[in-house]
């Protein structure tokens, strides 16, 4: 079901990219094909083959299935979040647009739940650090 989010600050943008769009419609082609009939929520991705929001459970259900079909490691539908986040942290995208489309209330709420990607960001840092001054000295 619909409901208000959390906080006033939970409703926001977080852009996507045209690629990611394209899939999204492409999944939902594929649905009404699927269930032979116009989905009645327009605005879900996963629907019941009634065309009704899909119960928590069977999205839980077909979610695992699908992991092990991919070969993948056992993981959570919010562990996707997580993964979305570190990857940003290592691609350098700057904190503060990671605290956005997390939706976190302080930018330190981000750093400290990824500080392992910190520790990370850090070495690489001390590196390209050496490379741009010191490897010159050989």
């Amino acid at each position: 079901m619909f409901k208000d989010v959390k906080t006033s600050k939970s409703k926001r943008q977080v852009s996507i990219t045209s690629y990611l769009i394209n899939k999204l419609q492409l999944h939902r082609d594929r649905q009404k094909e699927k269930y032979g009939k116009v989905i009645i929520h327009q605005d879900i991705v996963f629907c019941s083959l009634e065309g009704t929001f899909k119960d928590p459970r069977n999205l839980l259900r077909d979610f695992n299935r699908l992991i092990v079909e991919a070969g993948l490691p056992k993981i959570t539908i919010h562990d996707l979040r997580h993964l979305h986040a570190t990857q940003l942290m290592i691609d350098g995208v700057n904190p503060k647009v990671v605290q956005e489309r997390l939706g976190h209330s302080r930018v330190s709420i981000t750093l400290d739940l990824y500080s392992h990607v910190n520790e990370d960001l850090q070495v690489e840092a001390a590196q390209r650090f050496e490379k741009n001054f010191f490897i010159h000295d050989k």
